[in-house]
């Protein structure tokens, strides 16, 4: 499935002439088979069946599936023809009891219409479906009686608003169901599914509902054809074509799910003064848990330089190795970033994009040769191997730096821009993301939930108990792949200094977007109840909880985490650069002895230290990777995956900026144009790191091969 949205690409003329409308029976079909360059049909790849990542959809029951085979309906109700059938959300009434309610396509004449009832044979359902419409009509009405002629109506406009939208409605629920044996269309297409590697059941549903939207769209049938492996879509000439191009987008999008996450480590060039021949692992500290008793000795390791200096010729092929480095990085990384975007522009789901300044830690690396070090040749080639993994810290990892970061940022003027009035005064976003269990093995719900204090002052002393309110900005419900206990990584580069473990990490992470409507109510109801305590969270050396959430039995946290971040504007284009305050705590949100957990064991929560993160992104990247999560079936990214788009020039940048100078790192030289807006943002990360150290610290230091003014 390789490039399989260049490889299986096909047009269609729209302005081309057409045969009349003739019967399927005698129609003679359009294929659009799916190609294969020549290196493919050299090779012929094991097949094998893969985990099938189904769509968020709402699967058939046996109800439905019997009304798409177009079998008679088991029952039916009449209800006053001028009630509003939003209100009585028959939709909702039908999963319940576990039937399929449809209004019927008959004309309606008098005040009642009726709704058509199937349930698989199940009179019993159809039964229960008919008490409970009849208690949503009564309720409707504000009393229980069973005069519904007298139940207040919609208007004469409204009425026939709503009778135009039902006889649209059943139009379009038409192409849902099987198609008649009499049915004429002018053209049929057909689609070649990769069948050996997706299951369409398993994908798309027993009955292909996710096809549901393509089909009442474009007012297309679409069924499976099992003897040509292929989808078959039926309708008029440019509706076909229309269906089609939705078809084979579907299959880019479950493609898209399975994509490989790009992982690549990367080391920034050493410095004259501190090549050494050597690397060793020095423990690495993560944060610790604020009660003594939880204590645990950590395994974590950082790789550092260490051992003799290289010299004489040595010394000199080194330099000139990491004169090329900068170049040769910059490119690695932004051909990474572009190839993955590129295959992303299918993908459906919330994605998070960022370049994240933290410390390296190796998770999986070959035995050490001598015990205690590797040669410094030997580590640089592991690094390249399968086998070897690694994480960045989503803290910076130097205690001593995370200090005083915030006073450092907030003195950065003229170079950093402050999102409110005042650099030294910017109002801090507060978050909280909660990983609760589905209880269903389908994947941890996501819930990110961030508020921002109003109605203060120009600065903290001014703020008194009745002139401050915290308010909502934003609440997010999605879900992490099933077996996945965080987002799912798509990209993961990084680029680590072995002088000092420092590591700028670009991350590409995704979770799978969910409709607010169909979380269950005690999920919607933890999230309405969660609040902020003011004293704790304006106190940033205060390590407890600041966000109150209320104790569930039936909500069950695995972890939560709380954050608080400051957001400036770099001067001159659209980049941004956050410190966040980042606290991680395990387990559930309230104490064991007043709430059991959703599996009624009682756990007790681990509360870490907080430390701090800096993350820099350009605006547009949120806007962008936004579009995916709104993707409908069969549908991709109207962005383009290149780097004007993703990596713009600065519109207004400054002389002297204080972004710094590229002086010696090679770019030129090794004759790689990465692209202009690239190279500038290499620059603030590095004026970034320089800021993180503080400009009086390491004296005469260069970052990724730059010299910081």
């Amino acid at each position: 499935m390789e490039d399989f949205e260049i490889t299986n690409a096909a047009e269609w003329d729209l302005s081309a002439k057409r045969p009349p409308p003739v019967n399927i029976e005698n129609v003679r079909p359009v294929s659009v088979t799916p190609m294969f360059s020549r290196r493919e049909r050299r090779v012929q790849r094991p097949r094998e069946h893969r985990p099938a990542p189904n769509f968020s959809i709402d699967p058939d029951n046996a109800a439905t599936s019997a009304w798409r085979r177009r079998e008679d309906a088991d029952g039916r109700i009449r209800i006053p023809r001028g009630l509003d059938l939003a209100k009585l959300n028959i939709e909702r009434i039908a999963a319940v009891t576990g039937t399929h309610i449809m209004p019927s396509s008959e004309k309606t004449y008098g005040e009642m219409r009726t709704l058509l009832i199937w349930g698989n044979g199940n009179l019993e359902q159809v039964e229960v479906a008919k008490d409970s419409i009849k208690e949503s009509v009564e309720e409707l009405r504000g009393k229980k009686d069973s005069e519904w002629a007298k139940l207040p109506s919609l208007n004469p406009a409204q009425r026939r608003k709503q009778e135009k939208k039902l006889e649209e409605n059943a139009r379009r629920q038409r192409y849902r169901q099987a198609p008649p044996d009499d049915a004429v269309v002018g053209a049929v297409g057909f689609f070649v599914w990769p069948e050996q590697e997706y299951r369409p059941e398993d994908v798309l549903g027993i009955s292909y509902e996710a096809f549901d939207p393509i089909r009442m769209s474009t007012f297309c049938y679409i069924i499976y054809d099992r003897s040509r492996s292929s989808f078959k879509v039926m309708g008029n000439d440019q509706n076909v074509q229309r269906a089609l191009l939705r078809v084979r987008a579907t299959c880019f999008q479950v493609t898209a799910r399975q994509i490989t996450p790009v992982r690549t480590y990367l080391l920034q060039p050493l410095e004259e003064e501190s090549m050494h021949k050597e690397v060793y692992l020095l423990p690495y500290q993560p944060p610790r848990p604020l009660s003594a008793d939880s204590v645990k000795r950590s395994d974590l390791s950082s790789p550092r330089l260490c051992g003799p200096i290289f010299e004489g010729d040595e010394l000199r092929m080194r330099l000139t190795l990491a004169n090329r480095v900068p170049a040769l990085n910059a490119k690695i990384i932004k051909d990474s970033v572009m190839k993955t975007l590129t295959r992303l522009r299918w993908y459906r789901g919330h994605l998070h994009m960022c370049i994240r300044l933290g410390t390296f830690l190796v998770t999986r690396s070959r035995t050490m040769e001598e015990g205690s070090s590797w040669q410094l040749g030997d580590f640089e080639n592991m690094i390249t191997e399968s086998q070897f993994s690694g994480r960045v810290t989503q803290e910076l990892g130097d205690p001593g730096l995370e200090k005083d970061i915030l006073t450092r940022f907030q003195n950065a003027s003229p170079n950093l821009l402050p999102q409110e009035t005042h650099i030294g005064y910017v109002r801090p976003i507060y978050t909280g993301i909660f990983i609760i269990a589905s209880g269903d093995d389908s994947g941890d719900y996501r819930l990110e939930a961030s508020w921002k204090e109003y109605g203060i002052g120009s600065s903290s002393s001014s703020i008194s108990a009745s002139d401050h309110t915290f308010e909502v900005i934003a609440k997010k419900w999605s879900k992490h792949e099933k077996g996945q206990p965080d987002l799912t990584t798509l990209l993961d580069i990084s680029e680590t200094s072995l002088a000092t473990g420092r590591t700028w990490h670009w991350d590409i992470s995704a979770a799978q977007p969910i409709d607010d409507s169909r979380l269950p109510a005690h999920l919607l109801a933890f999230a309405d109840n969660l609040s902020i305590n003011p004293a704790r969270a304006r106190n940033t050396s205060d390590p407890r909880r600041f966000i109150v959430a209320k104790p569930s039995a039936t909500v069950h946290v695995r972890s939560w985490q709380q954050r608080t971040a400051w957001r400036f504007n770099f001067a001159g284009c659209d980049y941004a650069v956050e410190v966040a305050r980042v606290q991680h705590i395990d387990g559930p949100v309230s104490a064991p002895s007043r709430i059991a957990t959703a599996g009624n064991e009682k756990r007790e929560s681990t509360v870490y230290e907080p430390r701090y993160a800096v993350t820099v992104w350009h605006n547009a990247w949120e806007v962008l990777l936004a579009e995916l999560g709104m993707l409908e079936i069969g549908e991709g990214a109207s962005w383009k995956a290149d780097a004007e788009t993703w990596f713009p020039s600065d519109s207004d940048r400054c002389d002297g900026g204080g972004a710094g100078e590229a002086g010696g790192s090679g770019t030129a030289a090794a004759g790689l144009c990465v692209g202009t807006g690239f190279e500038e943002l290499r620059e603030k990360l590095a004026w970034v790191e320089k800021c993180v150290v503080g400009f009086e610290g390491e004296e005469g230091a260069r970052y990724m091969g730059m010299s910081i003014a």
